[in-house]
């Protein structure tokens, strides 16, 4: 079942809470919530691309 609109924008205020006490409140709110969605989305990419790697690697050494 596919996160409902409240869920996904909880889940942003989660992670976006801890930015904003780091002194991040002259910027907009969009442009934060953009770049952490973009953040999120290539740290998701080259987690893939690192588990698919190591599963190549493991199956190359080891099978």
């Amino acid at each position: 079942m596919p996160p409902n609109r409240s869920t996904t924008k909880s889940l942003a205020m989660i992670i976006l809470f801890p930015l904003f006490g780091l002194g991040l409140t002259t910027s907009s709110y969009s442009t934060i919530y953009s770049w952490t969605a973009v953040a999120l989305v290539c740290g998701s990419l080259g987690t893939y691309l690192l588990v698919r790697l190591r599963a190549r690697w493991l199956k190359r050494h080891y099978f």
